[in-house]
């Protein structure tokens, strides 16, 4: 997905704390952004009751598009990328 679409950055949110992220990350060759939010802050920003879930946000940090929680993965990352402009 982020091959076709350049301008896309892709988050990965964790509500584990910062090492056992940063072991991920060790273990990844994917170009994407990893966070940890243990206390949960962008979780309640983005109002993310249930996990795992997608969110398409602009440039703004608006939201686009988020995953329902009866979508699965594939389907939610399709929906989104029909969002894209």
């Amino acid at each position: 997905m982020q091959k076709a679409h350049k301008q896309l950055q892709i988050a990965l949110v964790f509500t584990s704390p910062r090492a056992v992220v940063q072991q991920v990350v060790r273990g990844s060759q994917k170009p994407f952004v990893y966070v940890s939010d243990p206390e949960g802050r962008y979780a309640l920003r983005l109002n993310a009751f249930y996990y795992p879930r997608l969110y398409l946000l602009d440039e703004q940090n608006r939201v686009l598009y988020v995953q329902h929680y009866r979508v699965g993965s594939q389907s939610a990352s399709m929906e989104a990328l029909n969002r894209l402009p």
